[in-house]
C-alpha cells in the first residue's frame, strides 16, 4: 500500500484497465445477446420489409422531394403499434440510424435515414368510421390539402 496516487493516475489506470477486460472476448459475459439480423425482424413484422436487393426497392425509397434522396438500409412498412416497436428495438441493438415515414414529403428530408432504417407507417394510414361514435376519423395526410398518403382518398371516403 505504499504508493500514492492522484485521483488523475487512478481514473487513467482504472480506464486502461476497464478497456483491456472490455476487449478480451473471453472475458465478455456469456449472456450477451446478438442484435438481431435483417432475416428475423422481416419474420417478425406483421407488415412487409424492403431491403435495396429486393424487388420494389425503388420505388419504396423514392421521396417527393428527389434533392433529398439518401439510401438507407432498410425499409419497414409497419401495420401496427408492435411494428414500428420492433423496428425501434431493432435499429437501436443494431446502432443504425431510424426514421419515421408517413406520407415522404419532408421538406427537410427527415423521412429518409442515410444508412439506417426506416419506418414507413403509410400503410396503416387508413380512415375509420364507428357507427357508435359521432365523428370518423381520418389520418393526417387525408386532412391536408395536397394529400400525399398512398391510402388518402380512401382516408377522405371515409370521412364523409
Amino acid at each position: 500500500m505504499g504508493e500514492q496516487h492522484t485521483r488523475r493516475q487512478f481514473v487513467r489506470r482504472g480506464s486502461a484497465a476497464a478497456l483491456a477486460i472490455a476487449s478480451t472476448p473471453a472475458l465478455l459475459p456469456v449472456c450477451a445477446v446478438a442484435a438481431p439480423t435483417i432475416a428475423e425482424l422481416r419474420r417478425r413484422l406483421r407488415g412487409s420489409l424492403l431491403t435495396p436487393r429486393d424487388e420494389g426497392w425503388v420505388a419504396a425509397r423514392a421521396l417527393y422531394n428527389p434533392r433529398l434522396d439518401v439510401e438507407p438500409r432498410a425499409i419497414a412498412f409497419c401495420e401496427s403499434t408492435a411494428d414500428v416497436a420492433q423496428v425501434v428495438r431493432f435499429a437501436r441493438s443494431r446502432g443504425w440510424p431510424l426514421a419515421a415515414r408517413g406520407g415522404r414529403h419532408s421538406f427537410a428530408g427527415y423521412s429518409n435515414a442515410a444508412g439506417g432504417i426506416v419506418a414507413d407507417v403509410s400503410r396503416s394510414c387508413s380512415g375509420r368510421s364507428s357507427p357508435l361514435a359521432p365523428r370518423a376519423r381520418r389520418c393526417a395526410a387525408a386532412r391536408s390539402r395536397r394529400p400525399r398518403c398512398p391510402t388518402a382518398s380512401s382516408c377522405a371516403r371515409a370521412a364523409r
